[in-house]
């Protein structure tokens, strides 16, 4: 993508898109499938969890997974509650 500015020593794994004027700091790994959307600033030493849709920008040093992109425990809790509910409406209850 154009005017993308990728910091130092980046990870970033196989089929993650990039839209045009992102900024990745120092450290970052990304992992395989991720899109982000333009304009977002991602923060220095960031981890993305594969899959994940970067919708908005990440501060320094964070976990991030899901789409929209949310600190990783968020998106643990929300997949649990969705495992959850459709077990309920599975069962019935």
């Amino acid at each position: 993508a154009h005017n993308v500015q990728i910091g130092r020593a980046c990870f970033i794994a196989a089929q993650t898109g990039i839209a045009g004027s992102v900024s990745v700091g120092d450290f970052v790994q990304i992992g395989g499938q991720v899109g982000i959307a333009q304009y977002v600033k991602i923060g220095a030493r960031c981890m993305i969890a594969g899959k994940s849709g970067v919708m908005s920008d990440l501060k320094a040093g964070g976990v991030y997974g899901g789409s929209p992109a949310v600190p990783i425990r968020e998106w643990h809790r929300q997949t649990i509650a969705l495992k959850r509910g459709a077990a309920k409406a599975r069962d019935g209850d």
